[in-house]
């Protein structure tokens, strides 16, 4: 669950620059007597009448199906990926399944988590984030973070160190390296990466997230049967 985050800046993608994508339909979130929500999403299905989501509000807590009349763009977000959506439910409670009033949505960066060792990743070199949202629902770790970029950035990932598989919570670090260091480029940047390979191996009880932040190293605990998130200093 994410709330009161209005900052709606660069989706950023590997490879070729891509714009974020935001639909929005005739409302404005900003006229609502209710607050929104701001979610990841994962896209189960559009059709003649609209589109079907599936939101986790945190950890491994029952997933909610979430209907809308509005369709969303397949050639830019594919069904079964992952997007950032604005929405209230129509009923007026908060993660119960049924119709919401989907007033925007966002192309995100999708991607598997990777598999290395510090040498393959020259010692988990990443340049530093503003990480402000970081937390896991069901199989996926999602992350909002300001981040210095020109067009795309090199790299933009998290990599499970292969020599701590077999831990309890092996290490798990984001790598993200820029296309510049000019001051001024500093973009918001949304991802939402599937931890499967890690996550579901008999010996894992959760993962410990390392991430560079520009206000000082990070590690976050992820545990398994809990949806809190637990600083390390």
């Amino acid at each position: 669950m994410i709330k009161k985050i209005h900052i709606l800046g660069l989706a950023l993608v590997t490879g070729l620059a891509s714009l974020f994508i935001t639909s929005c339909n005739s409302d404005s979130p900003g006229g609502l007597e209710e607050e929104p929500l701001y979610d990841f999403a994962t896209l189960t299905g559009v059709n003649d009448n609209g589109s079907t989501l599936e939101v986790i509000r945190q950890g491994d807590e029952q997933p909610c199906t979430f209907t809308t009349p509005l369709k969303v763009d397949t050639t830019r977000i594919p069904v079964g990926d992952r997007l950032l959506i604005t929405y209230v439910n129509s009923n007026g409670v908060s993660y119960v399944s049924g119709p919401i009033n989907l007033y925007r949505y966002q192309q995100v960066l999708n991607g598997d988590i990777e598999i290395g060792t510090s040498t393959e990743w020259n010692s988990w070199l990443t340049n530093d984030v503003s990480i402000y949202y970081a937390t896991r629902t069901g199989k996926y770790i999602n992350v909002m973070a300001n981040v210095y970029v020109l067009n795309a950035p090199k790299t933009f990932t998290i990599v499970a160190d292969k020599e701590t598989l077999n831990d309890e919570y092996p290490n798990v670090y984001l790598v993200f390296l820029s296309d510049t260091n000019l001051e001024g480029s500093m973009r918001s940047g949304y991802a939402s990466w599937d931890i499967s390979k890690v996550w579901d191996l008999p010996t894992c009880k959760g993962i410990k997230l390392h991430m560079a932040n520009i206000v000082g190293d990070k590690v976050l605990t992820f545990a398994k049967d809990n949806p809190s998130i637990k600083p390390i200093d």
